[in-house]
């Protein structure tokens, strides 16, 4: 392996560092620190309040529908925390509907994340649909600041 991650010999100097320049969409992993953060911190909700999860449409900035979908089915009026741990993506849309795609981007931004583009600014971002997406290294420091109680404001 060489020193950057890859398979077989390490042949250039200072290559493509995958933790650094391997800038990939995060799916559901974004989904704490694009929603969960900013919601729970601006005080709009708490783990056990409750959403809807059922087909939904949804009109996005660009007053485009927008209709996602689980994977596992829908599972009706469900806790934040259940949500989370089915991971149901109807909720986490809803939920960045209430705080707006703007303030998940803001506090993504103070969480070190530098890829966001202005096409990131739209509901997909509540379920990692992002228009370049994030680094390893990146999303491993956002993830630090919560383990290690960090406060961003």
């Amino acid at each position: 392996m060489d020193a950057f991650g890859g398979l077989g010999k390490k042949t250039t100097s200072r290559g493509f560092n995958r933790a650094t320049q391997g800038i990939r969409q995060t799916g559901s992993a974004s989904k704490p620190l694009t929603v969960l953060v900013p919601g729970i911190d601006k005080k709009i909700f708490t783990a056990s309040t409750i959403f809807d999860d059922k087909q939904t449409n949804f009109i996005d900035r660009k007053k485009e529908n927008y209709a996602p979908t689980n994977n596992s089915g829908y599972l009706g009026k469900i806790t934040v925390r259940r949500a989370i741990e089915s991971s149901q993506n109807i909720p986490f849309v809803e939920m960045i509907e209430k705080i707006s795609p703007n303030t998940s981007i803001k506090y993504l931004e103070k969480m070190g994340i530098t890829t966001l583009t202005e096409e990131d600014n739209n509901l997909a971002l509540a379920l990692g649909g992002l228009d370049k997406g994030i680094s390893p290294l990146e999303m491993a420091g956002a993830y630090s600041m919560l383990a290690n109680d960090r406060s961003i404001y």
